[in-house]
Order: C-alpha cells, then sequence, then structure tokens
C-alpha cells in the first residue's frame, strides 16, 4: 500500500526533515509512525499525501510513483485518502452534517447520494444524534470524530492521522483509538502519527520509530525488527 525508499526530504536553508527513510505498510495494517516533536513525522505524512515531495527518493502509494504524478492528478489521489490532523479543522458554521455533505459535494457527489454517505459514517463514529450540532457546541473528542466521518466519507482504502489525540484527554483518546481500530478492522489502511507513547505501548500495532529524521527501529506486532528495542 505505501513504500518509501530512501526517502530523504530537506526545507531551505539546510533543515533535514528525513534522511534515508525506507519502510513499508501492507494493505489493511495499522502502523504508528512516533518520535518526539521534530522527529519527521508530520513530514513523512505529508509526503503521503503530496503536500510535500521528496528530496530524494521515491514515495509509493498504492502502486503510484508520487514524484511523476502531475499537479492536476494530485485531487484524484486525494481523494482515495482520509487525513485527519490535531486541530480538526472543521468548518464553524456548518452543522456536523454540513461538514461531511460538504467534503463530498467538493468531489462531484450528487446531493442524495451525500446525504446517504453522511448518514452512514456519522453512525460508524457514533455522532448520528449530533447531526445538527454546530463544532462549538462539541466536545474535542466529539469533534474529531467528524473530522474522522469527513475523511471517512469517500471511504478511503488510505486512513492518515497526524496526532489526532493531542488535544484531547486520556478517555477521549482511548475512544479514538478504539474507533481508529474498527476502521482498520473494515479493511481500510490506517498509519497514524503520535508521541504518545503509552497507546503505542499498549496497542503493540507495527511501529516506525523516528529520531531527527532517521529511521531509528521498527517493530512489528510489539517485536524488534531491527536493531534496539524501543525504549519510549
Amino acid at each position: 500500500m505505501v513504500e518509501l525508499q530512501t526517502v530523504s526530504k530537506v526545507f531551505p536553508p539546510n533543515l533535514i526533515a528525513l534522511d534515508n527513510v525506507s519502510l513499508s505498510v501492507e494493505k489493511g495494517e495499522f502502523v504508528f509512525i512516533t518520535g518526539s516533536s521534530g522527529a519527521g513525522k508530520s513530514t513523512l505524512l505529508k509526503l503521503l499525501y503530496r503536500a510535500e515531495g521528496p528530496t530524494q527518493g521515491r514515495v509509493i502509494v498504492d502502486g503510484r510513483d508520487l514524484s511523476r504524478l502531475k499537479m492536476n492528478q494530485v485531487p484524484h489521489l486525494r481523494r482515495t485518502i482520509g487525513s485527519v490532523f490535531q486541530d480538526f479543522k472543521l468548518l464553524q458554521r456548518r452543522t456536523v452534517a454540513e461538514n461531511v455533505i460538504f467534503s463530498l459535494e467538493v468531489i462531484g457527489v450528487a446531493d442524495r447520494d451525500a446525504k446517504k454517505r453522511m448518514r452512514q459514517v456519522l453512525e460508524l463514529v457514533g455522532l448520528e444524534d449530533k447531526a445538527n450540532c454546530f463544532p462549538p457546541e462539541l466536545s474535542g473528542g466529539e469533534q474529531q470524530r467528524v473530522s474522522i466521518a469527513r475523511a471517512l466519507a469517500n471511504n478511503p482504502p488510505l486512513f492518515l492521522a497526524d496526532e489526532p489525540t493531542g488535544n484531547l484527554d486520556w478517555s477521549s483518546a482511548w475512544d479514538l483509538m478504539d474507533l481508529l481500530k474498527q476502521i482498520n478492522a473494515q479493511g481500510t489502511t490506517v498509519i497514524m502519527a503520535t508521541h504518545h507513547e503509552e497507546i503505542v505501548r499498549k496497542l503493540q500495532c507495527h511501529t516506525i520509530i523516528l529520531e531527527r529524521g532517521r529511521k531509528l527501529d521498527e517493530l512489528n506486532n510489539g517485536k524488534e525488527t531491527e536493531t534496539a528495542p524501543f525504549s519510549g
């Protein structure tokens, strides 16, 4: 599903965000990208939905070499990728239902089909009773669930989450992880960037550890596959 081949990313004038990183994510996996702040986690995710391009190396998503994509092909790529962020990015003056429907309207989904899919994803994230609420009326955990519903509206095979628990309390964070595991169990490949060590320890998924832009270690289902053990 995802492959990085000796990928480096350097921002001007000489900030090395990723340094010779290679990794592979299989279809249907749940993968953590973890490491301290500045390790390169967010940059790695940005490469996967072509918000950034690599300075060197190849980024392959679902068989496509992203460096070879023309700019007019990028929107089509992003329609196959759901993404959520720490700051939710919801439209504050639109209801929950309207936030989800809007994400479908912009890619040309008919109104009737958009409303049907909106109801399905709100039920999936447990917010069908909040459809007519506005984001400021919701808790942080509920707003993040709306973000996830919106990202899943187009039924993407790949789901990227960048520090989705960062603004949530402990209980809400675990509720969110339960939801992401449920989404993964339905066949969606999930890649989540996080520095939340307790979540990484307890869930014991395939974990890639970055440090200062380099891949420090990799664990598969809690078992070391390279170099030193995860000290978290």
